[in-house]
């Protein structure tokens, strides 16, 4: 018996009982001494209602969380027998709802099952005398025939209600226990949801907790993203520094601790030679030059395991998912020792130093990657005014055999792309964006503004057809003179309406331009325009996006297409922007981590 048919047959049990019992009273009360044990009886009846009761708000409550309709949730209730209680589907959903208390929820259905039974032996609602008999005209009898059933059917009746009786006077104690029973094994079943429920609540207060201090833990990740593209800008001190671009992974953050920002350098592609070198991926971290740039030893290994889920890329002190380096400070009195970060695949480089004392400054940065080897530990320090900054290589591609291409994320969303977001993919995307926002505002990395065709994701070695779909890249060139970084903008700022748009292709996983909603607000001849993309982006969000995503990613949207016209965000405006739009949709795609 699966659960699902377990539950239905509780369910109908209890109407059962309920209706023999009121099918007995009705034949009792036309005898003189029903009044004897009619305060019994009602007693009974009320256990049975109350207990029918409390299984119907246990069985429901264990079912609103997976039905969505009203009427679909009212249907299994009222039909315990009906055809929807034998779909399989159900049947997962069930066991997804409780995934640890599952197998001892359907074990306490079943003793319910087999204690109500034993109700309706105690009771004698089994019986044939309780059972209901036709009297209806039957064309085939005569009338002294019908009289003589009626006699008869009296008598029954008469013995039925004496043994009814004595039942009830007997049977008390036995009633009183398997009451007992029901009332134990409804409140197991209650005490098994509420925990379960209680567990996954707290799991989600949890999650959310990491961005409660979302505004001030990230109060400065801006300036030292601003300060790495000024401090890039000044390191390309080479004839072909136009040729070169720095693309930095978008990083969904909660904290400024343990400061990390990865970038993949590459050089113009059309202009390679044997002799140039192709691209390399290092890890930028904040130097404290009192602590970090003393040291005179550490470790670094580097090491490419195998991707792992999305979710580990969105904890703290890690890296990406397709790189890994593991950094571990060593004493003067201790020798070093090797770590690996991923057991499974060997290192691709030594341990070994990893800045000298002092730190040894990036002079020429087009000169170190091209001289940069797979054991080479650490790139050197670039200051600003302020801080100092380590570059550590992450894993240089080779020359010869790597032609990894880029796509856009343009090129993803169109409807002739190969390769498919799945939705949790694209809330994970949607929140990376989101959060990188509000981390690169006001700096160089989002100048005047940004677009799908900005955002990048690397190909698969391998297979080229294959995304790397958990590492958005926002892309950059130094052909332009770097931007002041410390000052908030005063002008109007149009990136967060422009946000909004890519949440709204997102989330529909459809490219703004090749949707209806957008044709239709083209102005003669095909020509279109911000304020009308921006009406037809509210028409297709309002109208669709909170039955395809949830009301919070729909809100996220809304209220950044509303952003448009206005000024930059200040500090306040900050606070509202991670409000409005970052936690709901860290909600979104934290309904991902729960169901794991």
């Amino acid at each position: 018996m699966s659960g699902v048919e377990a539950a239905g047959f509780v369910l109908a049990a209890f109407p059962l009982l309920i209706s023999a019992l009121e099918h007995y009273r009705e034949t009792a009360e036309a005898f003189s001494d029903w009044w004897k044990f009619k305060r019994e009886y009602r007693k009974c009846k009320d256990e049975i209602c109350f207990h029918q009761l409390s299984y119907e708000q246990n069985l429901e409550k264990y079912l609103l969380p997976l039905i969505v309709d009203d009427d679909e949730l009212d249907a299994l209730i009222q039909e315990p027998g009906g055809e929807r209680w034998n779909d399989p589907e159900l049947e997962l959903k069930l066991k997804a709802r409780l995934p640890r208390a599952y197998e001892l929820y359907l074990s306490t259905i079943v003793q319910m099952n087999d204690t109500i039974a034993e109700l309706h032996d105690v009771l004698g609602t089994d019986k044939p005398y309780l059972q209901e008999e036709d009297l209806e005209d039957d064309s085939t009898l005569v009338e002294e025939k019908k009289r003589m059933r009626l006699r008869r059917m009296v008598t029954k009746q008469k013995i039925g209600y004496e043994a009814q009786r004595a039942k009830f006077s007997v049977g008390k104690p036995v009633r009183t226990k398997l009451f007992k029973e029901i009332s134990d094994l409804n409140s197991r079943m209650k005490e098994l949801l509420d925990v379960n429920d209680e567990i996954n609540s707290l799991k989600a207060s949890r999650i959310a907790s990491r961005g409660l201090g979302l505004t001030t833990g990230l109060s400065k990740v801006w300036i030292h993203a601003s300060n790495i593209f000024k401090v890039l800008s000044r390191a390309w001190r080479c004839d072909c520094s136009s040729l070169h671009r720095a693309n930095l992974m978008l990083e969904h953050r909660t904290t400024n601790t343990d400061l990390q920002f990865h970038v993949l350098f590459q050089f113009a592609r059309s202009l390679i030679t044997p002799s140039c070198w192709k691209a390399l991926r290092a890890r930028i971290d904040l130097a404290d030059t009192k602590s970090t740039l003393e040291h005179t030893s550490s470790e670094v290994t580097i090491a490419r395991p195998n991707r792992p889920s999305m979710r580990s890329s969105l904890r703290k002190k890690e890296i990406s998912p397709s790189n890994s380096v593991v950094l571990a400070e060593s004493t003067q009195s201790l020798p070093p020792k090797a770590k690996v970060g991923w057991q499974d695949t060997p290192p691709l480089s030594r341990a070994s130093s990893f800045i000298a004392p002092g730190g040894e400054a990036v002079e020429d940065l087009c000169n170190s990657i091209a001289i940069c080897k797979h054991d080479t530990p650490c790139l050197g320090v670039m200051k600003s005014e302020e801080h100092s900054y380590v570059m550590c290589p992450i894993f240089k591609e080779k020359t010869q055999d790597d032609h990894r291409e880029m796509a856009t994320l343009a090129s993803l969303l169109r409807k002739d792309r190969v390769a498919k977001f799945t939705r949790r993919q694209r809330f994970f995307i949607a929140l990376a964006l989101a959060s990188s926002q509000y981390q690169l505002q006001h700096t160089p990395w989002l100048g005047q503004g940004w677009n799908k065709e900005s955002i990048l994701f690397l190909r698969e070695s391998e297979d080229p057809l294959k995304i790397v779909l958990e590492q958005p890249f926002i892309s950059r060139d130094f052909t332009t003179p770097e931007s002041d970084g410390g000052k908030v903008p005063t002008g109007l700022d149009n990136n967060i309406p422009a946000l909004g748009i890519m949440l709204l292709e997102l989330c529909f996983d459809t490219a703004f331009e090749e949707h209806e909603v957008r044709k239709r607000f083209l102005a003669p001849g095909g020509v279109s325009s911000p304020y009308l993309d921006l009406a037809a982006a509210l028409e297709w969000c309002n109208t669709e996006a909170a039955e395809e995503a949830g009301p919070e990613f729909a809100e996220a949207v809304k209220f950044c297409l509303s952003q448009f016209g206005s000024p930059a965000l200040d500090d306040k405006r900050r606070q509202e922007f991670a409000d409005k739009v970052i936690r709901p949709l860290q909600y979104c795609h934290q309904q991902f981590e729960i169901s794991t």
